[in-house]
């Protein structure tokens, strides 16, 4: 083999490194000598970047496979569940409060926005305003298309999430649009991913669950946060708001809750007491992070004393919880 040749297997086999070890092992191989023949045949001496990047990703999705198949299919469509439910509810409240609220807009003469990614030369995206606006309305047809039963429509439009997630920063400093700052983003990207984990559908039970729950979560919460807007207030996406409903705030809840109760739902049930207990001791900070009041620092503080006191209590429930199931033959959730 020339130096050409050498040089480009060993390009081909860097790239492979994006796969497993196992998956190397037995199929490694096989993928260098296809790819080294077709080079060979089209004359290149030099990997294209197209495949580089088919190379990687393809790689990366292996690993991503692997990892949830660790997890059980009943589990990884609970945690599905449990991630449409909540990026679903986290559109609507963004598009509620974020888009169309009774927040001041741009061109007003006491408009203002300090917060982050927010400047003086960005302007509305149409009808609303920041383009992350695209991202509240995909997972809102997310919703739909898994009302409608229908799951390749909502596995493409999850995908669309994660990439409008991605890209909106960009075209937004592309075209002088506004948009949400990337945590809001990283928060709907998260929960589209978590989504793909598993099917809502494959049950009746889950199926009614996302088709009531979503829109009960998203009406209770943004009833409880509009009785808390004074009229005319503060521009929603800056996280230097002096009023307790901002994006950024609604986003480190949502999404820290939601991680709360995935680790707990992907792990074991015999396991399963210590994410019990880590959610039961984080709760304070989730409650304080939702809820639309100020809460002081002293009922703050004793609440999450008291929390802490009680998490090795709930770790003990649901491990006797655990060991009850095994005896009376139920099989654990």
């Amino acid at each position: 083999m020339n130096a050409a040749g050498s040089a480009l297997e060993k390009t081909y086999r860097r790239a492979q490194a994006a796969y497993p070890k196992g998956w190397r092992a037995e199929h490694g191989e096989a993928l260098v000598g296809t790819l080294l023949d077709i080079a060979d045949a089209e004359h290149r001496q030099k990997a294209s970047f197209g495949e580089l990047v088919n190379i990687i990703s393809n790689g990366l999705g292996v690993r991503a496979l692997a990892l949830t198949g660790r997890i059980a299919p009943a589990a990884r469509d609970r945690i599905a569940v449990a991630a449409t439910v909540v990026g679903s509810s986290f559109a609507t409240l963004m598009l509620f409060l974020g888009e169309v609220g009774p927040w001041i807009r741009p061109g007003s003469l006491i408009w203002r926005p300090t917060g982050a990614g927010v400047s003086e030369r960005l302007v509305e995206f149409g009808p609303f305003v920041t383009l992350t606006s695209l991202v509240y309305l995909a997972w809102i047809a997310v919703f739909l298309a898994t009302a409608a039963r229908r799951p390749r429509l909502r596995r493409g439009l999850l995908w669309a999430v994660i990439a409008v997630s991605a890209l909106a920063p960009l075209y937004s400093w592309l075209w002088g649009v506004m948009s949400a700052p990337v945590l809001v983003s990283a928060v709907a990207a998260a929960c589209a991913l978590l989504a793909l984990a598993g099917n809502p559908n494959r049950t009746g039970h889950r199926f009614r669950f996302v088709l009531f729950g979503a829109p009960a979560t998203a009406a209770a919460v943004l009833c409880m946060m509009v009785q808390q807007i004074p009229g005319r207030a503060l521009f929603f996406y800056n996280a230097r708001s002096v009023y307790p409903i901002d994006s950024q705030t609604i986003s480190w809840g949502l999404g820290l809750g939601l991680f709360l109760v995935s680790a707990t739902l992907a792990v074991r049930p015999h396991r399963r007491h210590w994410p019990v207990m880590a959610a039961v001791a984080a709760s304070p900070i989730v409650a304080k992070l939702l809820l639309p009041v100020t809460i002081t620092g002293d009922v703050y503080t004793s609440a999450a004393v008291l929390m802490v006191l009680l998490s090795p209590v709930a770790g003990v429930l649901t491990w006797r919880w655990h060991r009850k199931s095994l005896l009376t033959g139920a099989q654990p959730a």
